[in-house]
């Protein structure tokens, strides 16, 4: 089975990752794990002043950073997996990957930002939920 695992290196998207580990080991089942991250673009004011190695640059370091504990905890499991740095829109990019991929499900932490169904998932998950057709599963 293909999981996508978005990841920001909170606590709530390493127990995702948890939660899909432990999926595994319990069912006795093969996986594979997309970790995504996806960092946010630089606005247009910011990004006209800097080169774009410099923004890549920097987009793969914070990428890098908030994928390493995950990348740790794949090793450690001995699981498959494939890191994906990605820049744009969160919920967007999620839910094209999930499609590009044909992944079997996402498995992703919550959050509580903003709006009433950000106070009960996330503002990035209740998008994704919105946005896709892949199962989803949300890890409090």
């Amino acid at each position: 089975m293909r999981f996508l695992v978005p990841t920001d290196g909170s606590r709530p998207a390493t127990r995702a990752l948890q939660y899909v580990l432990e999926l595994a080991a319990r069912c006795d089942v093969r996986v594979q794990v997309l970790l995504l991250n996806v960092q946010t673009p630089l606005s247009s004011h910011v990004a006209g002043f800097i080169s774009r190695d410099v923004i890549s640059e920097y987009h793969a370091e914070q990428g890098g950073e908030a994928l390493a504990g995950s990348l740790e905890l794949l090793r450690d499991a001995g699981v498959d997996f494939e890191p994906l740095l990605k820049t744009g829109h969160h919920a967007e990019t999620i839910c094209a990957v999930a499609d590009s991929e044909a992944v079997d499900g996402i498995v992703m932490g919550t959050r509580g930002h903003g709006g009433v169904a950000g106070l009960l998932m996330g503002s990035v998950a209740s998008q994704v939920l919105a946005g896709t057709s892949v199962p989803l599963t949300l890890i409090k």
